[in-house]
């Protein structure tokens, strides 16, 4: 599986858990149920931060793209051009 697919994947996974810790959240209204929602509390501000940084590191990967396009010499694309993506080992783009 391509990086970028794998980063779509994960952002899909992260809106996903989102909204089932939502809908859980909205259903846990009796005191009893007070240190559950506390933690599921946490754990949907953890997954909201999640899903902001899987839409940044795509729209990142994006712009990284773009930036080799635009700016690899023909005779360089051809065989791919590798590319320091910081948080994920050296990555080789195809201009196409």
């Amino acid at each position: 599986m391509m990086l970028e697919e794998l980063l779509h994947e994960i952002k899909g996974l992260e809106e996903k858990e989102l909204e089932s810790y939502k809908k859980l959240l909205k259903k846990l209204k009796d005191p009893e149920y007070a240190d559950l929602r506390n933690f599921l509390l946490k754990l949907t501000i953890d997954e909201t931060l999640h899903k902001h940084i899987s839409e940044a590191l795509e729209k990142a990967y994006q712009e990284v793209k773009e930036l080799v396009r635009e700016y690899t010499p023909e005779e360089e694309a051809e065989l791919g051009t590798a590319v320091l993506f910081p948080g994920v080992p050296t990555i080789i783009l195809p201009r196409k």
